[in-house]
């Protein structure tokens, strides 16, 4: 069943602008909006009613992550989703997307998946994966190291090149 379309109110997770004027908000059920004046909002189909948690835009290209190990490369204006087979079903809460395509996405129990180039993706899972849930991403500025929050007062540390993800806070 296709919910994307569904009138009644859905719960938005995350939101981004792409460019001077179009914006982009996901949610529950499949749920993608966008605007290109910043009051005109229109639902736009997904063929899914995965729940959406995260997306992250670059000009013409971004991520949407969601429950059950959802992920996909949203290509704008066009708005087409292509879906990125991860090996885990783990849920995905939050997106880091640098200027060169580079990505990182933080999930459940301890998920740190890695793009390093979202026109061809190639996703790798870090490890060790810790118990903690990750609920928020970012990367360090000037660099491709990426710190990781979530549950327990954690904060993780992860450099792909350096293959390694750290606990860098201790209660």
């Amino acid at each position: 069943m296709n919910n994307s379309t569904n009138i009644k109110p859905l719960a938005l997770n995350n939101i981004q602008a792409a460019g001077i004027n179009a914006i982009y908000a996901v949610g529950a059920q499949g749920t993608l909006l966008q605007t290109t004046n910043g009051s005109d909002w229109k639902t736009l189909p997904t063929a899914t009613a995965t729940n959406f948690n995260a997306i992250q835009l670059n000009t013409t290209k971004g991520l949407i992550a969601g429950d059950k190990g959802y992920l996909s490369i949203i290509t704008i204006p066009t708005v087409a989703l292509t879906n990125i087979p991860l090996t885990t079903s783990n849920n995905l809460y939050d997106i880091a997307l640098n200027t060169s395509n580079k990505a990182y996405i933080a999930g459940a129990n301890g998920t740190l998946v890695s793009i390093p180039n979202i026109t061809s993706p190639v996703p790798a899972l870090a490890s060790p994966q810790p118990a903690e849930d990750f609920r928020g991403i970012c990367f360090k500025f000037g660099s491709n190291q990426i710190y990781a929050v979530g549950d327990n007062t954690a904060v993780y540390s992860y450099n792909r090149t350096q293959n390694g993800l750290s606990n860098t806070f201790n209660k």
